[in-house]
């Protein structure tokens, strides 16, 4: 991702048990945030990650089944569905 070798839309489905930073990563790599943590957060050593030339290289949306309905939860078909469409328009998914 970080090197810019696929300059077409990417489809990027992450798994990962509870509070493992999937909702983190995500909102670094749309918001294009440097991916540095706060010195209070229980893993401020953890390295850090560089999102910015991610997000510059690709428009990103961050769908979910526990938000796809306003923010309300909805079925795997919708977030298909929606991931389909912003695919055909271009835009990266996470």
């Amino acid at each position: 991702l970080l090197g810019g070798y696929l300059p077409g839309p990417i489809l990027l489905i992450l798994c990962g048990a509870q509070g493992s930073g999937k909702s983190t990563f995500c909102d670094n790599l749309v918001n294009g945030n440097d991916g540095s943590l706060s010195p209070s957060s229980p893993s401020a050593n953890s390295k850090s990650v560089a999102f910015s030339s991610v997000h510059d290289a690709h428009n990103w949306v961050h769908l979910s089944q526990d938000t796809i309905r306003k923010g309300k939860p909805g079925t795997r078909q919708q977030v298909e569905k929606a991931a389909i469409s912003a695919l055909g328009d271009g835009k990266s998914v996470v």
